[in-house]
């Protein structure tokens, strides 16, 4: 550490070059961390509560969703032709978002409806058959849906003011483009006069990483100019701030570029991970300045570069314990099975050596190019907390060490008891967003009209014979061939026992593998 002091004190513009040309470097790695947002990726891989939806996922292509609402105009009902005509062109819509599922759509205006003309079986949805809907079709769409039962609040509510429309989010998709793109439908269809509200899984997502992301860049200016005025009032110098700064802040590009070429992605938890990496990599600064300045107060005839040398080597084995413990401490948090805070771990570990390094390198070479020298004379606030200091300490020693360290135990055990009682585990996305969020009305809007918007899945364990109860439609209808994609639903497939014909077990197998799906109306 005494050889980087004396190198970067006799060659300054060398290693400050030498940092700047580093940091062109990394900086090309920069904008290729992404950030992360799927919720899946906050969970261990492999986690045994998981395991079994892990499954069923891959099983059943399940995957993260998108719920759009559409209210009744004027708190008209839905089945007007109108507000149908709206739901299906919101569907299509939805359905031409990059990073949808397009077949995934799902709501009125894609439930097959059973209908036989001249012994031929039409099950395409009545919103889908190239006629523009009318007021008998809205009354058939209307009593077709409520004999059906799909009224339950889930495609549609029980008093038929508001419609839903889900769509599969592909999970490799950018959600925070994909929440982009059906917030501006969800405008344009406003804009028009009709009641659209938007919410689901993957909509939670982008939004709390989008609203992380606007406070980590409202959030770093702050932090920066409340460091800069206390730096600045602590040495009544401009030298250790802009030092300080520009060391922190290299050592951040470095970090972050490192992560760009490993390709390593950002999550939600670990957005603020800058912030605690500036206010953490600042204090060997403060530090080795405050030896450095007050050597150079009471020395003011000395060379700038001799009192570097001699100030910063004083302090450099605390300054050197301080980055090793620091450096274990963030290093351990990697040995956890999150891959947030695995990240969060082995990344800060990283930037705090860059951060020492920097402390011993570019810091001293920078004093010596600004030839940083104080003023002689000591400051009023230093003194008048001096002043403040001397007048508690004669206080403490009359009231004796073992009364005084049994009070400060006492106050504190009552201060984190009553602290600890007041704790929760926030684990709704929801309530970690603004409530003003037009996402955050949408979602209760939703819950309020509808059936909610996390839906809960589970997958039956069928016996070895077990068949679909879709007999007369399958026989009616052929080979299994012919009934259209897009009619059946993994999660509605149902069971029974006995026999099974050949297009039924065609159609169990193709249920069990997620290849086609069926309905409520199939099975009616």
């Amino acid at each position: 550490m005494l050889a980087l002091l004396r190198f970067s004190v006799g060659h300054p513009w060398l290693v400050v070059v030498a940092s700047l040309l580093a940091s062109a470097v990394f900086v090309c790695g920069v904008p290729a961390v992404e950030p992360r947002l799927d919720a899946r990726s906050l969970i261990p891989a492999g986690d045994p509560a998981m395991a079994a939806g892990d499954v069923a996922a891959r099983r059943f292509e399940l995957r993260d969703m998108v719920v759009v609402a559409v209210g009744g105009r004027g708190g008209g009902t839905i089945y007007d032709p109108a507000a149908l005509a709206v739901v299906a062109a919101l569907g299509r819509d939805l359905a031409r978002v990059a990073g949808i599922v397009p077949g995934s759509v799902v709501s009125l205006a894609t439930v097959p409806r059973l209908h036989i003309d001249d012994d031929q079986l039409d099950l395409r949805p009545w919103l889908d058959r190239g006629v523009a809907p009318d007021a008998a079709m809205a009354r058939r769409i209307q009593t077709e849906t409520a004999a059906l039962g799909l009224d339950d609040g889930v495609l549609a509510a029980r008093d038929g003011r508001t419609a839903a429309i889900y769509a599969d989010v592909r999970p490799e998709a950018d959600r925070l483009r994909v929440s982009r793109q059906v917030q501006a439908l969800a405008a344009k269809w406003s804009a028009a006069g009709w009641p659209i509200y938007y919410s689901g899984t993957a909509m939670a997502q982008a939004v709390l990483g989008e609203a992380a992301a606007h406070d980590l860049v409202r959030l770093v200016p702050v932090v920066v100019a409340v460091l800069a005025a206390v730096l600045s009032l602590a040495f009544r110098h401009w030298a250790p701030v802009v030092v300080s700064l520009l060391e922190v802040g290299l050592s951040q590009i470095w970090t972050v570029g490192i992560m760009g070429f490993q390709h390593q992605a950002v999550f939600v938890t670990t957005l603020v991970l800058p912030v605690i990496l500036i206010v953490i990599g600042m204090t060997d600064d403060i530090y080795a300045l405050n030896n450095y300045f007050s050597q150079a107060r009471a020395e003011p005839g000395r060379p700038v570069g001799e009192l570097i040398v001699e100030s910063f080597g004083e302090v450099r084995f605390p300054i050197l314990f301080t980055t090793i413990t620091t450096f274990m401490g963030l290093v351990s948090i990697a040995l956890t099975r999150l891959e947030p805070q695995r990240v969060f771990g082995l990344y800060g570990g990283l930037s705090l050596l860059f951060s020492s390094l920097g402390t011993f390198t570019l810091v001293p070479a920078l004093l010596v190019l600004f030839d940083a020298r104080p003023a002689p004379r000591r400051r009023l606030p230093a003194r008048a907390f001096e002043t403040a200091i001397a007048r508690f300490l004669p206080a403490l020693a009359k009231a004796g060490p073992r009364r005084v360290l049994a009070s400060l135990l006492l106050a504190l055990a009552a201060a984190g008891g009553l602290a600890a009682a007041r704790l929760r585990v926030q684990d709704n996305w929801m309530a970690n967003l603004p409530p003003s969020s037009p996402m955050v009305r949408g979602d209760r809007a939703i819950n309020r009209r509808l059936a909610g918007t996390n839906p809960q899945r589970f997958e039956p364990d069928l016996v070895a014979r077990a068949r679909l109860l879709v007999g007369d439609i399958l026989e009616r209808a052929g080979a299994g061939d012919e009934i259209p994609a897009g009619t059946v639903r993994p999660s509605l497939c149902r069971s029974g026992s006995g026999g099974a014909s050949h297009q039924q077990r065609r159609a169990s197998e193709a249920c069990a593998q997620g290849g086609t799906r069926v309905d409520r109306a199939a099975e009616k």
